[in-house]
């Protein structure tokens, strides 16, 4: 049978494929409901554990803190040493894998380079920028919603290198 466009395709009606999206997602929710909502998110951190600061760096952050939750509550948490901290370069996409295989498919992190925001992206992880405050403080902050997803880079690749001032003998004085 031919539709009004002269093609034998059936028109699939945008409608009918968002109340189908609608309802597999709905299916999704009950089974998760069923056994409780489980997930795990990583941030980038000062410290190694949860009542740590939160890194305002990606790539270059001395830990990053895996948690775990279940209905919306703190389960477990562990520290992951970032072995890419003092590499000369390459951090971000360093850490970016690191993170990947943590488990993890939320991250929070304040900045976070393009490139590792594109191998982030490529492992299909939510990116959710953080705020300044403690580990535990940016999850509660995920939680309960106060935190934005972002589909782009929240920081400039280098970000985490620093301004090149006060490194040397001088200290940045003249």
């Amino acid at each position: 049978m031919w539709n009004k466009y002269g093609s034998s395709r059936p028109i699939i009606n945008k409608n009918i494929t968002n109340e189908i999206n609608i309802l597999k997602n709905t299916i999704l929710i009950i089974v998760l409901n069923k056994e409780g909502f489980k997930m795990k998110i990583i941030i980038s951190s000062t410290g190694d554990n949860i009542n740590s600061q939160a890194s305002p760096i990606f790539g270059r952050c001395s830990y990053f803190v895996l948690v775990e939750t279940k209905d919306k509550q703190i389960i477990n948490s562990k520290s992951i040493i970032n072995t890419a901290v003092n590499q000369g370069g390459g951090a971000g996409i360093t850490a970016g894998q690191i993170v990947g295989n943590s488990g993890a498919n939320i991250i929070i992190s304040q900045a976070i380079g393009p490139r590792a925001f594109d191998i982030l992206n490529q492992l299909n992880m939510d990116i959710y920028i953080g705020r300044t405050g403690t580990v535990k403080e940016n999850i509660e902050a995920f939680l309960n919603g106060e935190l934005n997803k972002t589909n782009s880079a929240p920081g400039p690749m280098g970000a985490g290198m620093g301004s090149g001032r006060g490194t040397g003998r001088g200290l940045g004085r003249r």
